[in-house]
């Protein structure tokens, strides 16, 4: 078991990476960077999902992983993950069937990223992120700033989008959440089309 402060960097895109690592709690967050510094949020980790078993198997980090919360994970080198995938054949399917999902969920931020307009963008985020408080309202933890990483587009944009989406009655924003009041209006923001609106 290993302990990340936030804001530690677990790995970089290019480091040698032999560890499964397993969130026991926290958030982590696997990103890449352009040559200007630019961040772009490939997904975030919650407790109870594994990372870099893709990177592990290569051999080397194609992304970067930064702990966003305090965080906790667990550690299986490479050495022992075989062990147990030879000892018990059944968890390495399980494993593919999860990688294959997050497949899946990158083919569709791509696509996004490619044709969704930014209103698009932010309301796919908000659906797919969102869970449901003590009250049984739909809510998104997501800060402006990793909403803005998921989606690609400037700060100003996810802010500017944010006071259409409150003023249309789709949601209500506090310091830490965004409750969604009308998940239904909110999926029809998906169905808007393609095209740039993103600055």
């Amino acid at each position: 078991m290993k302990k990340f402060s936030k804001g530690k960097l677990i790995y970089q895109e290019g480091d040698a990476v032999n560890i499964l690592y397993i969130v026991e709690m926290g958030k982590i967050e696997i990103y890449k960077t352009n040559s200007d510094g630019k961040k772009f949020t490939i997904w975030f980790i919650k407790p109870r999902e594994f990372f870099c078993l893709a990177m592990m198997l290569y051999g080397v980090a194609f992304a970067n992983a930064e702990a966003v919360q305090n965080t906790m994970v667990y550690c299986l080198n490479k050495k022992d993950y075989e062990a147990v995938i030879n000892k018990y054949p059944e968890i390495s399917a399980r494993l593919l069937q999860c990688l294959a999902g997050k497949m899946v969920g990158y083919s569709g931020l791509v696509e996004k990223s490619v044709f969704f307009k930014a209103q698009s963008r932010i309301a796919s985020i908000l659906i797919n992120h969102h869970s449901i408080d003590k009250q049984g309202v739909p809510v998104c933890q997501l800060s402006q700033n990793e909403i803005m990483s998921l989606a690609g587009i400037a700060r100003e944009t996810v802010s500017r989008m944010l006071r259409k989406f409150k003023e249309e009655g789709l949601v209500s924003v506090s310091r830490c959440n965004i409750h969604i009041q009308d998940m239904e209006r909110l999926k029809n923001k998906l169905l808007e089309g393609s095209g740039s609106d993103l600055f």
